[in-house]
C-alpha cells in the first residue's frame, strides 16, 4: 500500500477498518476479523482514539459471527467504552446493536430486547436511520431472540429499553450477563 509505504499509518488503520466493515458484510467473517485486529494494532500504536474504536466495533461483530463469544463481548465492551468516553453517541448505539445481537446469539432474550430497544429510540430521536446491510447482520440474532421469548415479552423488553437513556443503556450493557437480564 502507498501509505504504508510513505509512513501514513493512521491512513492504513483507517483503510484497514474501513476494508473490515465491508468484508464482514460480504460474510468473510475471518478476513474481517484478520482486517480488523490488524487495524486495532496500527491505531493503538499510532494512538488513533477513534479508528481503535471503529476496528474495535468491527472486531468484536466479527468474533460474534465467528461463534467466539468471549472475544465478541470483551471487544464490544471496550469499544462501548471507548465511544462514551470520546462521545461518539452514534457509535455507541451501533455497540448496542452489536451487543444486542450478541445477547440473542447467547439465548439473553430480554436482554437482546432490551439493548435494541435502546438503539432504536436513539436513533428514532436522532433521526440516524439504520442501513440495510447493517441491520441484516443482527435481524437473524433478533429474530431468534422474540421467537424464543414470545411477541408480548419482546415488545415488553423493547419497550423497557426504549425507556432507557443512552447513558443508562451503556450502563446495561456494560452489566455482567445474568445481572438485571
Amino acid at each position: 500500500m502507498l501509505s504504508r509505504e510513505a509512513g501514513r499509518a493512521a491512513d492504513v488503520a483507517r483503510y484497514l477498518g474501513n476494508l473490515s466493515f465491508t468484508v464482514l458484510l460480504l460474510g468473510d467473517h475471518e478476513r474481517a476479523r484478520a482486517l480488523a485486529e490488524e487495524a486495532l494494532a496500527m491505531s493503538r500504536e499510532q494512538g488513533i482514539t477513534l479508528s481503535t474504536f471503529v476496528a474495535l466495533i468491527n472486531l468484536g461483530l466479527a468474533a460474534r459471527e465467528q461463534g467466539d463469544h468471549e472475544r465478541a463481548a470483551a471487544a464490544l465492551r471496550e469499544g462501548l467504552a471507548l465511544g462514551w468516553e470520546i462521545g461518539d453517541k452514534l457509535g455507541v448505539v451501533g455497540v448496542l446493536e452489536g451487543m444486542a445481537g450478541l445477547a440473542g446469539i447467547l439465548k439473553e432474550d430480554q436482554r437482546a430486547g432490551r439493548l435494541w430497544g435502546a438503539a432504536q429510540a436513539w436513533r428514532e430521536a436522532s433521526g440516524a436511520q439504520l442501513a440495510d446491510p447493517d441491520r441484516a447482520l443482527h435481524q437473524a440474532h433478533l429474530d431468534a431472540a422474540c421467537s424464543r421469548l414470545g411477541d408480548a415479552p419482546w415488545e415488553e423488553a423493547l419497550a423497557q429499553g426504549r425507556a432507557m437513556t443512552l447513558e443508562r443503556a451503556m450502563d446495561y450493557a456494560l452489566e455482567e450477563k445474568g445481572s438485571g437480564g
